[in-house]
This record gives C-alpha cells, structure tokens and sequence, in this order.
C-alpha cells in the first residue's frame, strides 16, 4: 500500500465497474401448482467504484454496490389441518355434507351422529410456495492515505457508507382459514347441486369445496378461498468509522504494530403488511382483527437502534532466533455501546509460535465476545403461524386443537456472552513441497443465549399448567376459556458448551499435460470437522440438558453430526479442468435423551422418552464436475450431484408440529438424489 500510494501521482483517478448474475426466465418468477423439493434462486449483482488521488499519500474513493436475489420454495405440503374441519353428517340441520361417502353418512345416521371433526392435509390443494425478493443499495465515500508521525508512517481510513434493502416476502397458493372453513360446509342445493351451507357465505360467492379424497376439489373453489399474503420490508443501515494503524516502536524481535479507531453504526426499519393479515380486507366473513391466513399472517412494525464503539488493537514480537524460532503475542479490546441493550466490553488475547522445526507453527486465542439482539429480536410483530398443542386448563383439559402461534420480539433482551478457546497447528514440511496440514481444537462457551422455548407452545402450556405464571401470561384465551393464541418470546435464558476439531489437509503439484493443453495442476483438499460436544441447557425448572452432537434430527433445533467430510481431487490446466467431490456425513441418533429398547424398558418420562430404534444412518455422497473453454470468453460446464443416487435415510420427526416436516433431514441429507447440470459461461 505504501509504494501504491507514493507511485500514483497527484490528480489521477481510477474507476473499475462489474456486473454478475443469473437471470431469471419468466416461467422460474411465478411458482407452479407442482410439487418440488427443488429450490429456484436468480441472482445478480453490480458494482462501480471511482478513486483520486488528491494528494500523493491520500485517496478520495467512492463505490456502488447492488445486490439482487429471488428465491422460492416450497414450504410444506398440502394445508395441513388437525381436526379442525366440521363435517356435517346424518340428520344435521340443513342436510349431510353431499361430498362425504355414502357409507360414512349411514354411520352418523345409524348411531345418532350429526358432525364430526375431520384431520385432512387437503391433498387437492397446492402446496405453499414462499417466494422471497431481495434488493441491496449500498453507497460509501471515503479516504485511504498515509502520514508520518513521530518518525514513523502511519495508514489510515475513513468512510462513511449508507446500505438500503427492500425485501418482499410471499406465500403463494395460501389460503384465508374462515373461507376454506366454509368452502367445505357444503349442503344439496335445491337443484342437487352442492353448495355452501352458510348463507352469508353464499352471498360472498362462496365455491364449496370437496375436501374428501384427492382429484375431486374443484379449480373455482380452490380458487375462491386462495390468495397471497405478503410483508414488504425497508431496512438501512448508516455507517461512519475511522481507522488507523501504524508501527510506532521497534522492539528486540521486531517493530510493534498498533491500530486503533472509532465506528457509528445506526440500524433501522419499518415494514408492512397485506390488509388480510392486519384486518378482513373488506371480506365480512374473516376477522377484523386480521391473521386471516392458513400461514403468514405478517404484521407490520418498525424500529430503530445505534451503536458506537471504539477499538484498540496490537501486535507485539516476542522472540524472533534461529534456536527457539519466531513467536509475537496479539491483543485487542473493544468497548460499545448499543443504544437498546446498553454497555458490553470484549477482549482478545493471541499467540503464534513459528517453531526451530521448519513449517511448523502453533497458534492459539482466548476471546471474549458478544452477540447483540437484532433488529428482529428487538423490535419485530408478530409472525404467526396455526400450530396445534393440548390445553390442560379449564374446560378444553385434555384437547388437542388449533391456535395461532405467534412468534413476537423482546425489548429487554441482552447480549449474549461468549468465552472462545482455540489452540491449533499448521505444518507445511519443507522436504514434501505443496503439502500443507493444520489442526485446531476449539472450546466455545455461551451463556445468556437468545431463544425461545425448543419445546414451542407446547412447553409454554406444559410450563403455564405446572405454575409459572410468566409463561401463562403467554397464553390468550376466548370467553370460553379456549385458548386464540400462544405466543413464543425470545428471552436470555440458554447456555450452549460445544468442544471439537477442525481439521484441514491439501496437497498441491504440477502434473503433465493432456490433449494439447499447458502443463496441469493437481490439487488434493479435505476438511474435516469433529464435534465432541454441543450441550444446551434452556435454563427451565424440570429440563435436563440436551446434547446436539451426534444428533442427526432436527426435530428440537440444528442437526449436529459428530462427524462431517468435504474433500476435493482436481486436475486443471488452461483450457479445461475436472475436479472429484466426496462429502460424508457420519451416523447419529434421533434424539440424545432417548432410552433405546425393545424390552424391559424403563417407565418413560418426559425428558427421557423410550424408543426402539434411535439410530440414523450415516451418508457417503460423490460429485463429479468439468470445465471446457472454448474460447479465452466462453466456458462450458457441467456437473453431476450425487453421482450414485444414495437415498437419505429416514430421520422419524417427533418435534413441534411433525405434519409440517418431510422425514428426511435435508440440512444433513441429499433428498434430490442424483442431479445433472451443464451450462456456459460467457465474459465480455
């Protein structure tokens, strides 16, 4: 950097611009009514950048970000319902719902039945596809230069930048709850023909809906009781900050290095929501009171905070000798303070040690770190969901039904608190050039967590029914004593202890040509990653521990296998290249806590259930990707995943709400099985 600055001369400038990304054709922007496991992203991107040098040391830059990502997916499938839909049969009032078998109607005749609740996903309709929409501005100004002081140079930066995003979230083929609830009452009409059973309803137009058995629903009335909820968010984030680094001493094994400075950072946004989510859209037959959706159901919000925060950090040489090698010692400490979760300080203290044994050098830190709550944490509305639970209280003890789970912010909460050991060594034998190895054991403590309950509304019932009245206070319920809504709070009350090794291998060579082609290169890697342990506790009365490593569900939170391998074998030269990947999963279990047994099991309980089978099979997957230029500006590529079409194994989900999940893993597991891909490239 200091010959650049000096080799420039005064008044020059500079500018570079850049452009990438995927388009998206038309028929990838709108979601089908197929079903996928596949995921489509179309992303693009951009960047422009301006430079001068006003002075020979000094800089003056400005620069253009843009980013673009749309994505969809498909949620879960089908409109799960949980008994919840009335089936009117027998003698009702207003006569038998028309769609319902003959012999199920007999049933509720001969044994004096006039409704039932009815459990259905509602194959028919489509499943909900999430489509999200992202767009990134980002604008920044700012100096880069030197100065001398106190005989020696120092280098500094400054600059201050403003980011804008807008997202738009989606949710196609959704369905508003109290149309489809009265889509499916449906009765004769005077003519025979099916229609719906609520007057009001009727004068709504109202389509009925035929929910019983799968090809029978029709287009009109999947039609009438579907829709779109969307949220639209505007987020910015200001930023002003200084630094400055130089070596103003000399020490016995080389100079001190020192960097200081200083940040403002302000944070904010506000968001809005469709008119079904917050009201009845003008539809008398939904809630005036809004969360009208089978899912979704956004809310609008907004909020704000800032941050300063200065730092200080050093490098210090300790030896530096032919006998005992070369160590220096590093150290950083940073105070900031956060406008809604107050004053925190952390700390860093490192070493490295390159040792008399040519290529070998040990490193090491201890750090102390936090983690703030989020602008979603803090200030976020409600996000709601239908989940079921089982009341205990009043007289819906003992049901299981509906409620709308709402997963709201917390303006008390503080920031986490982390202790990070890491102690490793890398070796890069001088007698075996292009061999490279490293080993680092990590130790990781957190405590005063951000989460909400892994057990879902269910452990707030459970907590509310065992007499924490916080937890009740969670709880909204009707006249009758039914419960309407179940709210999740994130809260500081977790701890998480995770012990375990990275390790890293490669080996780089040069390797004849092939088909005309200058001289190749082979390149070997592997990266490997070995958890001991990752404990949590939710720091509840009656909860014992849980243990994540080696649990291959995701049932109560992030799947955490003790083992996983990523490892590469390319040859590459000018004109073409062809690389080899093995990715390995290691087997695990459903759950930690689980007793394993087929007899003689212990009486079970609730912390420690009792199962047959607790295992989850490992996975071994390979890939097999080249490359071709055709010109110096063309490239083909081609790709296939999962060359030898391993299956997932099956990982049993006993968590919240098990209807919503696929059972597979598919953070651990391939679900597309073997996938081919060829494309080109093209630069200009």
């Amino acid at each position: 950097m200091r010959s650049w600055f000096k080799a420039a001369p005064r008044g020059s400038a500079r500018a570079s611009a850049g452009r990438s990304g995927t388009r998206c054709p038309p028929q990838r922007r709108r979601t089908s009514r197929t079903r996928s496991h596949a995921q489509a992203a179309c992303r693009a991107a951009r960047y422009a950048r301006l430079a001068y040098d006003v002075a020979d040391t000094v800089t003056l830059w400005g620069s253009f970000n843009y980013g673009g990502v749309l994505t969809t997916a498909h949620s879960f499938p089908g409109q799960y319902r949980t008994g919840t839909l009335t089936i009117q049969c027998g003698n009702a009032a207003g006569g038998a719902n028309p769609f319902l078998p003959a012999s199920v109607n007999q049933a509720c005749v001969d044994n004096g039945i006039t409704s039932f609740a009815m459990g259905s996903y509602i194959a028919d309709l489509p499943d909900t596809v999430a489509v999200n929409e992202r767009n990134m501005h980002r604008f920044a100004v700012g100096l880069d230069g030197s100065f001398g002081l106190l005989g020696s140079e120092w280098r500094f930066n400054a600059y201050g930048a403003i980011g804008k995003t807008f997202t738009k979230s989606t949710i196609e083929n959704n369905t508003l709850s109290r149309l489809l609830f009265a889509a499916i009452d449906a009765v004769p009409g005077p003519d025979g023909v099916p229609v719906c059973r609520s007057a009001d309803a009727r004068a709504a137009g109202c389509v009925p809906l035929n929910g019983i058995g799968t090809g029978v629903a029709s287009q009109s009335a999947i039609d009438w009781i579907s829709g779109e909820p969307w949220l639209k968010t505007w987020l910015q984030q200001d930023v002003a900050a200084v630094n400055v680094s130089g070596e103003p001493l000399n020490g016995w094994a080389g100079p001190i290095s020192v960097a200081f400075g200083a940040e403002y950072r302000r944070e904010s946004f506000h968001q809005e929501a469709d008119a079904f989510s917050t009201g009845d859209g003008g539809n008398a037959l939904l809630a005036a009171g809004g969360n009208n959706w089978f899912t979704g159901n956004f809310r609008p919000s907004r909020g704000a905070f800032h941050v300063w925060e200065g730092y200080l950090e050093t490098v210090l040489p300790v030896f530096d000798s032919r006998q005992i090698g070369k160590g220096e010692l590093s150290g950083a400490v940073r105070a900031t303070s956060y406008s809604q979760s107050g004053y925190v300080t952390t700390s860093k203290v490192g070493g490295t040690w390159e040792t008399p044994l040519a290529g070998l050098r040990l490193r090491g830190i201890l750090s102390r770190d936090i983690r703030a709550p989020n602008l979603a944490e803090l200030f976020r509305a409600p996000s709601n969901l239908f989940s079921s639970f089982t009341d205990f209280t009043g007289p819906f003890a003992g049901q299981r039904y509906d409620v709308n789970q709402a997963t709201v912010s917390n303006l008390s909460l503080r920031p986490e608190k982390s202790n990070t050991f890491e102690v490793g060594a890398i070796y890069q034998p001088e007698w075996l050039p292009g061999v490279s190895a490293s080993v680092d054991f990590y130790r990781i403590k957190v405590d005063d967590a951000i989460s909400t309950l892994s057990g879902g509304i269910q452990q707030v019932a459970d907590l509310c029914q065992q007499g924490y009245q916080d937890l009740c206070a969670a709880i909204t319920r009707d006249a009758t004593g039914k419960a309407t809504e179940i709210r999740l709070t994130p809260i500081n009350l977790a701890s998480t202890l995770t012990k375990g090794l990275d390790i890293e291998a490669s080996y780089r060579t040069s390797a004849p040509a092939l088909f005309g082609a200058s001289d190749g290169k082979i390149t070997l890697r592997a990266l490997a990653t070995h958890v001991f342990r990752y404990t949590n506790e939710s720091g509840l009365p009656g909860t014992i521990a849980q243990e994540r490593a080696g649990v291959n569900s995701n049932a109560n939170g992030t799947a955490i296998p003790n083992w996983r391998l990523y490892a590469t074998q390319s040859y590459s030269t000018d004109k073409f290249s062809i690389t080899v990947i093995e990715r390995y999963v290691s087997s695990g279990v459903i759950a930690d806590n689980f007793i394993e047994c087929t007899s003689a099991c212990p009486v079970p309980t609730a912390n420690n259930p009792t199962i047959n089978d607790n295992h989850v099979a490992g996975a071994t997957y390979v890939d097999i990707g080249a490359t071709l230029k055709i010109t110096p500006k063309i490239e083909l590529y081609g790709k296939i995943d999962n060359v030898f079409n391993v299956d997932p194994p099956l990982v049993p989900y006993y968590g919240i709400n098990p209807y919503l999940v696929r059972s597979v893993n598919n953070g651990l597991y391939d679900l597309l099985g073997r996938f081919y891909r060829i494309g080109a490239r093209f630069s200009f």
